[in-house]
């Protein structure tokens, strides 16, 4: 198998943004939602509704 040799500090530099890029998204998904995604989650009231079970047709 053919080694390339990168230079060692390219190698460093590398795993250390490997490294903040996991903490990064470590932190986003540990961090509470802000506003705005709270907003985004809950359904609005005239959605809810459309939802509902439709009446079942009468039978006769």
């Amino acid at each position: 198998m053919l080694r390339r040799e990168i230079s060692l500090p390219l190698a460093i530099g590398l795993i250390v943004v490997a490294l903040l890029l996991v903490a990064f998204l470590f932190w986003r998904k540990a961090s509470p939602p802000t506003e705005a995604v709270l907003q985004k989650w809950t359904p609005h009231p005239q959605s809810q509704r459309q939802f509902a079970p439709s009446p079942t047709p009468n039978p006769r």
